[in-house]
């Protein structure tokens, strides 16, 4: 109703890949992508007659970028390198289920290792024993534990979430060792249970012995470091430690080549500790975790990227290349799979405007003073109702996307499909209709009976025409940059019960 941004559009993706080389692609690209870990290569089934087969995976931007540590970086496109290399206490399973695993917690998914008190504010975790890093180095522990939330929590390090878990956590105190392989946090505050484990308990962990500040890499240095940058080890000579990252994660850090800006993972064998669903024996089970080295490369635009997939140079394309905008691929190619993304195309209001910020100067907040703020919602509404949605959807992204209500909840208004949780299916988009349009704004007082100055679209309407333009423009000629991560999430955005 208030109308702070116009929301134009909720995207959708698209996966494109070689069924030569995965066999189950529609189901696990369907399934498996943000929130959820993306790419979902662990849960690739091999086509007949593959075995041990690589997969490249191509994306528009680069990786490593701001880096490999979860906490220092919010690039979507590190996230798809790290995303194998680490675990998590509870792990996010995929978008249709959306249950949460106890992964490197123990128990299972009805009777998970995690529990809070009756105060709902100090939670105990156990930890699955026995669990060794991808370095050979045993067993991850609650050291471990406390010294990750303890680095995002730390100033030095510069995490840009460390006012979101210190809200949460309340300081460096407030997360302790009980014993060995239990950990306890003690919130300040009550935090609603359900976002304390998509929140917190799925961030991932670090290894202490590897990032020790004390004796090891201090604070400071994380960022600098090659465990951070993925570079070689003559860049970071100066610290004790020289080498990648190194997680729990179901594939292991093998290098960067900055010449083909090309990530090469490989599969971690020491992957055997087994957590429901999603464990070394559950995967296997389904003849998945079958992919022997992962790579991850930059081709920064759609055409090469689509020639890549084509040739087999590379086997997948990450949604991010939209190509739903290119039809002539999109209409041959059989190995693809769509659906309802998290992304929305909006368009901003500077809630300062004298116009359609604060209405002061309105035509009716000048007469009305206390009638401003209203006029400034009437402006916006206007203006809303004067955004073609529908139109844009179809002529310039091929009906691939649903015409948005509010930013960052989404949903299929159509279908009643929340693709996030929250969404109101009773709500729907504002139409377009310049009559209602221009009946709002004479509500705000202008297009006077008598005029006797220039109406609002006479002295606006260029601009609020070059606003319109840009958002379509940008929609049919920029792809969408999204900072994602996995599970990482900063306070401006939205928390769903994915």
């Amino acid at each position: 109703d208030e109308q702070p941004s116009v929301t134009i559009l909720y995207t959708n993706e698209t996966v494109a890949f070689n069924h030569n080389v995965v066999s189950n692609g529609p189901q696990v690209f369907q399934a498996y992508h943000f929130p959820a870990d993306w790419p979902p290569i662990e849960q690739l089934t091999l086509a007949t007659g593959q075995t041990n087969a690589t997969i490249a995976m191509a994306q528009t931007g680069p990786a490593p970028d701001k880096g490999l540590i979860p906490y220092l970086s919010d690039s979507y496109y590190d996230s798809t390198v790290y995303a194998q290399l680490y675990s998590s206490l509870a792990q996010r399973n995929d978008t249709i289920f959306k249950t949460f695993i106890p992964q490197l917690a123990t128990g299972t998914v009805q009777s998970p290792g995690w529990s809070v008190a009756s105060d709902n504010k100090t939670w105990t975790v156990h930890i699955r024993p026995n669990i060794t890093w991808q370095d050979g180095i045993c067993c991850v522990n609650a050291t471990d534990v406390k010294m990750t939330f303890d680095a995002v929590q730390d100033s030095t390090i510069g995490s840009y979430l460390y006012s979101f878990y210190s809200s949460i956590l309340g300081g460096k105190n407030n997360v302790k060792v009980i014993d060995a392989n239990t950990v306890e946090f003690d919130l300040p505050k009550v935090y609603a249970p359900s976002l304390f484990v998509q929140n917190i308990l799925t961030s991932p962990i670090l290894p202490w012995h590897l990032l020790n500040p004390v004796w090891r890499i201090p604070y400071a240095s994380w960022k600098s470091s090659c465990f951070n940058t993925g570079q070689a080890a003559s860049t970071c000579s100066s610290l004790s430690y020289t080498g990648g990252p190194v997680g729990t994660g179901p594939y292991s850090w093998v290098g960067y080549n900055p010449t083909s800006l090309t990530n090469h993972l490989t599969r971690n064998d020491l992957y055997y500790f087994d957590f429901p669903v999603n464990g070394k024996t559950a995967l296997q089970s389904r003849n998945a975790w079958a992919v022997k080295d992962f790579y991850v490369t930059q081709i920064l635009d759609s055409q090469p990227a689509i020639a890549a997939l084509q040739t087999g140079a590379v086997n997948v394309l990450d949604s991010q290349y939209h190509l739903e905008t290119q039809q002539s691929f999109i209409n041959s190619w059989a190995d693809k799979v769509s659906y309802p993304a998290f992304g929305a195309q909006e368009m901003g209001f500077m809630m300062k405007h004298p116009i359609f910020g604060t209405g002061v100067d309105t035509p009716l907040g000048k007469s009305d003073p206390s009638k401003a703020a209203l006029a400034a919602k009437y402006v916006r509404q206007a203006i809303s109702h004067a955004v073609p949605r529908d139109l844009i959807i179809q002529q310039l992204l091929f009906g691939y996307g649903f015409p948005g209500i509010t930013t960052p909840v989404a949903g299929n208004y159509r279908t009643g499909f929340p693709i996030t949780a929250g969404f109101d299916t009773a709500l729907k988009p504002y139409d377009f209709n310049l009559t209602e349009s221009r009946q709002l704004l004479q509500q705000a007082g202008y297009f006077p009976t008598t005029p006797t100055a220039p109406g609002f679209w006479d002295a606006y309407g260029v601009y609020i025409a070059s606003a319109l333009v840009a958002a379509i423009v940008a929609i049919s000629a920029v792809y969408i940059y999204r900072v994602r991560r996995k599970p990482l999430r900063p306070p401006s955005m939205p928390t769903t019960s994915q």
